[in-house]
């Protein structure tokens, strides 16, 4: 690959972005990083042969759980807006008319 010190990091986004749009080659970007593809496969493959994912698992940030993450949370894998119990007006009467199923204007 045409990697030099000066476009190495526009070749790791390139192998990057391939790579992420599931038709690049793990084996390029990591090429690209001017690592030694085989030394880090090797080591994925120690990683994995030892359970690291399940001994070591990604730390608990803001970036990697939420509070519907917890098992404990009644409606933890639903997703989507939660339900409300509101006693507005407008909440009342679009529940009881079943403002949600009316067509749109545009539609319509």
């Amino acid at each position: 690959m045409p990697i030099t010190m000066v476009n190495r990091d526009q070749m790791v986004g390139y192998m990057s972005d391939l790579y992420a749009r599931g038709k690049g080659s793990l084996y390029a970007w990591i090429a690209s990083t001017g690592i030694n593809p085989d030394t880090y496969v090797a080591l994925m493959d120690y990683e994995l042969d030892e359970d690291f994912e399940n001994k070591y698992p990604v730390h608990r940030t803001s970036f990697t759980v939420t509070g519907k993450d917890d098992p404990e949370f009644e409606d933890h894998n639903k997703g989507g807006r939660p339900p409300t119990n509101s006693n507005d007006p407008a909440a009342v009467q679009e529940k009881t008319n079943g403002g949600n199923n009316m067509p749109k204007p545009s539609t319509g």
